[in-house]
């Protein structure tokens, strides 16, 4: 008797994050109700040179509730606060409109169409289409 594939995949995912929190390259949150301490989800931030790039997962009975939004909202205002970080970006399934609607809500702005960018084995095993999405900081212009 194996190993699910979903739990295989589980386990490469939270290992994966481990070691990259570990070596300073992500910061990983759980998202958690805060009436109840449920646990609903996590959300990432991985970082590469003034970009970094956020992701998150959450339990399907916290849809539509606006967990994902406050969460991400709140990892986006607290990154662009740091000195260093410019821009934060995100992907998403082309047909993940749910997920998409929570980075607008967020802030972040749908940039382009990557064509065979995304594997979703849960969907697919070829390449998907992903929606970018981008949030800079803004610019500060100095008064002369």
């Amino acid at each position: 008797m194996g190993t699910s594939p979903k739990k295989t995949e589980t386990r490469a995912s939270v290992k994966r994050l481990l070691t990259n929190d570990h070596t300073g390259l992500s910061l990983n949150w759980i998202i958690e109700k805060s009436e109840n301490a449920d646990l609903a989800g996590m959300i990432a931030l991985n970082f590469n040179g003034l970009k970094s790039r956020l992701g998150f997962v959450l339990a399907r009975h916290h849809w539509g509730q606006g967990v994902a939004t406050e969460a991400t909202r709140s990892v986006s205002d607290w990154t662009l606060r740091q000195p260093g970080y410019e821009q934060i970006e995100a992907f998403c399934d082309e047909e993940n409109s749910a997920s998409a609607r929570v980075l607008e809500k967020s802030g972040m702005k749908r940039e382009s169409l990557l064509r065979s960018f995304g594997l979703h084995p849960n969907f697919s095993i070829n390449p998907r289409k992903c929606w970018h999405f981008v949030l800079r900081k803004p610019i500060v212009t100095e008064n002369r």
